[in-house]
C-alpha cells in the first residue's frame, strides 16, 4: 500500500529506454526506443500532486499523456512512484478497443488542454534507431487509462537510472503497456535508461535553533570587565 507524503520532494526525468518484447500486449513482438518525459511534485498546501508525463513508443504505435494525478511516493533519495490517469492517442489505441470517433453520433476527439508543453533533451540518441516523428499532433480519445510510473535515480557510482511505466484500461483493467510485465506493481525494478537523466530531490530541511540553545550560549559566553 502506497503512503503518499505531501511533504516529499519532487521527481523529474527525460530520456529513453529500449522497450522489450511483450511490453505492449496488442503488439507483443514490438521492440525499440520508447521515450519519456515527466515532472511530479506536491505544491505547498496541496494533498494531490501535480505534474506532467508523456510516453511514446513509436514501434508499438503508443502515445500516452497524463491528465490527472492521485499520489506521489518518494523513498529516500533513490526511487519514486507516481499514480494517475492519462489518455492515449487514437493512433496508439490497440485494436480491440473501439475508437469513440467510430461510434455513431459521437463527437470528434479533441486534444486535451493540459497536454504537456515541456520537452526533455535526449542525449546519445542513436541515429540508426531514431523513430520517425509524426507529421501532426496526435489526437487523443476520451477514454481513460490508469498508470503507475516508477523511477529510480542511480546517483551513486555504478548505479544506473531505471524507469518503468505500467498502463492499463480503467474500463476493464486490461494491460496496455508495461516494460516490466509480470513484475509486482509495488516493485521498484525497472529498465535501465539508455539516454537522458532521472533526478529525485527531497525538500531541504532547515535547522532551527531552540530558544534554550540560544539562552545557553548567552550564559556561557565569556564576560569581560
Amino acid at each position: 500500500v502506497a503512503i503518499a507524503d505531501p511533504a516529499s520532494g519532487f521527481v523529474t526525468g527525460g530520456g529513453w529506454i529500449i522497450s522489450p518484447e511483450g511490453a505492449h500486449p496488442s503488439n507483443p513482438s514490438a521492440t525499440g526506443i520508447a521515450s519519456f518525459g515527466f515532472f511530479f511534485k506536491y505544491k505547498k498546501g496541496r494533498s494531490i500532486p501535480s505534474g506532467q508525463k508523456q510516453f511514446t513508443f513509436m514501434a508499438g504505435g503508443l502515445e500516452f499523456i497524463s491528465i490527472s494525478y492521485q499520489w506521489l511516493v518518494i523513498t529516500g533519495s533513490d526511487c519514486a512512484k507516481f499514480k494517475g490517469i492519462g489518455q492515449i492517442s487514437e493512433g496508439g489505441l490497440f485494436n480491440d478497443i473501439d475508437h469513440p470517433s467510430s461510434q455513431p453520433n459521437s463527437q470528434p476527439s479533441s486534444q486535451p488542454s493540459n497536454q504537456p508543453s515541456f520537452q526533455h533533451s535526449v542525449p546519445d540518441w542513436p541515429t540508426s534507431m531514431s523513430p520517425s516523428k509524426p507529421s501532426a499532433q496526435p489526437s487523443y480519445t476520451g477514454l481513460r487509462f490508469g498508470f503507475v510510473l516508477t523511477a529510480c535515480d542511480g546517483e551513486k557510482p555504478g548505479v544506473e537510472d531505471t524507469f518503468r511505466v505500467k498502463i492499463w484500461s480503467t474500463a476493464d483493467g486490461s494491460p496496455v503497456y508495461d516494460n516490466m510485465m509480470g513484475a509486482d506493481e509495488s516493485s521498484y525494478d525497472g529498465t535501465v535508461i539508455r539516454g537522458g537523466n532521472i533526478q529525485i530531490r527531497q525538500p531541504k530541511k532547515t535547522k532551527k535553533k531552540s530558544k534554550e540553545s540560544k539562552k545557553s550560549k548567552k550564559i556561557n559566553a565569556p564576560f569581560h570587565v
